[in-house]
């Protein structure tokens, strides 16, 4: 198998980015915090919520299902927002940058958002028919 470099290399970029923006802002906040906007701090409930109902959709109506009926036969998978909050999350960092508790926040809320950016790299990082296409070689 051959691995496309480039493209998975691309998908690293992307991906990362809100995650390594939201360190590299908590880093420079213990040098020179600044005070919190409320923009950022709706963006960031925003994002929150979002995260919450991918994270519930994923998980929590799955097993609710489960329990209720005793199998998964008949349960019909409803998608989440995707990418939503991740947007969300890099314009609540933009707009609150080098403050503390909106970079933990958004930490938190990256990991917890089952649509973002971060796990669709996770989720989809052995899938060689989107990260490496076809091989052309004969």
């Amino acid at each position: 198998m051959k691995y496309n470099y480039i493209r998975r290399g691309m998908g690293i970029v992307l991906c990362g980015l809100p995650v390594w923006l939201t360190i590299v802002s908590i880093a420079l906040s213990f040098h020179h915090s600044r005070p919190a906007g409320t923009t950022g701090l709706i963006l960031l409930g925003a994002a929150g919520a979002i995260a919450l109902l991918n994270l519930h959709l994923s998980y929590l109506r799955p097993w609710l299902y489960y329990r209720k009926h005793k199998s998964m036969d008949g349960y019909h998978s409803v998608s989440g927002i995707p990418a939503l909050g991740t947007i969300a999350v890099i314009a609540a960092i933009l707009f609150n940058f080098q403050h503390l508790l909106t970079g933990i926040l958004a930490i938190c809320i990256l990991i917890a958002d089952t649509g973002g950016l971060p796990w669709f790299l996770i989720m989809t990082w052995k899938d060689a028919s989107l990260w490496d296409g076809e091989n052309k070689e004969a």
